[in-house]
């Protein structure tokens, strides 16, 4: 089950990577396309008019997927903004039990957020909505990324409160134990 956990992480990660591959990729057909206006504008006097239609709203669509998956594999990493002043002045059996308590507060807010996201994507789905850029797109696909996001982050964060409750090593809480 560990290998199976760590590699959804891991997996939810690396997609993430790979949007932010693409948005790189768009902006960078983008800006060739205004060198390759400019430079024409200078030599000919006249602008091709080269434009990836949508660009804007595909990069933004990426950029939701790669924040979202990214989401579980920092959290397991240690990677997100923790304050960890008062749980360094507690003890270490008590600092074990403010991270239980934390990582169950986490699971509330991520079960709240989860359920939300999914009924955005259901919403949108019923609805009918879509993008209103240049290329419309169904609002539900990048939604349902953002609502995966969400999940597998929930995923991450019961798994630790589990770890935490049985007092197993666990990545997430372990960084707070260290004494950051």
């Amino acid at each position: 089950m560990r290998r199976t956990l760590d590699g959804l992480y891991a997996g939810s990660g690396l997609v993430a990577a790979l949007c932010l591959c693409v948005i790189f990729g768009l902006i960078l057909l983008q800006v060739i396309a205004n060198c390759i206006d400019f430079i024409a504008k200078l030599t000919t006097g006249t602008a091709y008019g080269l434009s990836i239609p949508g660009y804007t709203d595909f990069s933004g669509f990426f950029l939701v997927g790669a924040s979202f998956l990214a989401l579980a594999s920092t959290f397991r990493a240690g990677g997100h903004i923790r304050v960890s002043l008062i749980l360094q002045a507690l003890p270490l059996w008590l600092r074990r039990w403010a991270n239980v308590l934390c990582a169950v507060i986490a699971v509330g807010l991520t079960l709240f957020t989860t359920w939300h996201a999914w009924e955005l994507v259901r919403d949108s789905l019923e609805f009918g909505d879509v993008s209103g850029g240049m290329i419309p797109v169904k609002l539900w696909i990048p939604q349902a990324v953002m609502a995966l996001g969400t999940t597998i982050l929930g995923v991450a964060v019961v798994d630790s409160l589990i770890a935490g409750l049985l007092g197993t090593a666990d990545p997430a809480l372990d960084s707070l134990e260290g004494g950051e």
